[in-house]
């Protein structure tokens, strides 16, 4: 939930995690049902995964007088039964599921060697078929680097500006804030960043004290010769809105002033406050 899936999107995979589904590179992860390609490629640099594996063929080797089978796998997903079969013992399976049960992990080949009572033979035996990246850098929801004391004028700024909030770490989400405030016309207040499409209270909070709205005139649409069709292409605007606006111009003659909206039953104090920054009778 706090990487932005849906509730229905959660269901998917848990789903498929329970039929013995899994993911073993990152581009698996990109096939999950409803998972858009911009939010992928957020995702993408934190997977703890590898970009791909070529497919190995089962080998098989004796150890003390036990046949070993190596295949590939993950040693956070490995049952016992496959344990045993990659040659390790009863009392370091204990230890590992021990380990699991503690909330332990593996999210490099390197950590996987630091199993207790692992020798480094026989990690190297096992290591090409470990579906884990080779090392694993830290990463973290945020770039010391950047100076997030920087103000941001969200209303100018291009997509790598935008990557300067807090929060927003690829030019691709950035492209979605911009598409967004194209299609408004302009952002007018800093609110209206809650809209952008997985924007999660979260980044809204991480991001807001950056944001500056700059002197700037939204563009507006002109309600006196503007079709139901290109009245509804305001995010604000639906198609019943958008066509009784366009009827009771038609009933009644060109509006006056943008007040005028107001007598449309359709149209509340709320979305009138909403959308009449955004309307014109020019």
């Amino acid at each position: 939930m706090k990487l932005g899936f849906k509730e229905w999107q959660i269901k998917t995979i848990n789903n498929y995690k329970a039929k013995g589904g899994n993911w073993k590179t990152k581009d698996d992860v990109s096939k999950i049902y409803g998972l858009e390609e911009s939010h992928f490629e957020q995702l993408k640099p934190f997977i703890l995964l590898p970009e791909k594996f070529k497919k190995k063929e089962n080998t098989y080797a004796k150890k003390e007088g036990i046949e070993i089978e190596y295949f590939e796998f993950n040693p956070n997903t490995t049952s016992k039964e496959e344990w045993k079969k990659l040659g390790f013992k009863d009392w370091q399976i204990k230890t590992i599921f021990n380990y699991k049960s503690n909330g332990g992990s593996w999210k490099s080949k390197t950590d996987v060697q630091k199993i207790y009572g692992l020798s480094k033979t026989d990690y190297s035996k096992l290591e090409a078929y470990i579906l884990l990246p080779d090392t694993t850098e830290k990463k973290e929801y945020s770039n010391n680097k950047k100076d997030y004391s920087k103000k941001i004028d969200v209303n100018t700024a291009n997509a790598k500006e935008l990557t300067n909030l807090k929060g927003i770490y690829s030019e691709k989400y950035a492209a979605i804030i911009i598409k967004h405030r194209d299609q408004l016309g302009g952002f007018i207040s800093k609110e209206q960043l809650k809209d952008v499409w997985n924007m999660t209270p979260e980044t809204y909070d991480g991001l807001i004290n950056q944001v500056v709205i700059g002197k700037y005139e939204p563009k507006k649409i002109k309600i006196n010769s503007s079709s139901a069709q290109q009245l509804k292409s305001h995010p604000y605007i639906d198609w019943k809105t958008a066509n009784a606006i366009y009827k009771y111009r038609k009933a009644n003659g060109n509006y006056k002033n943008i007040e005028d909206v107001k007598k449309i039953h359709l149209i509340n104090k709320k979305t009138y406050l909403k959308i009449a920054p955004y309307l014109t009778i020019e």
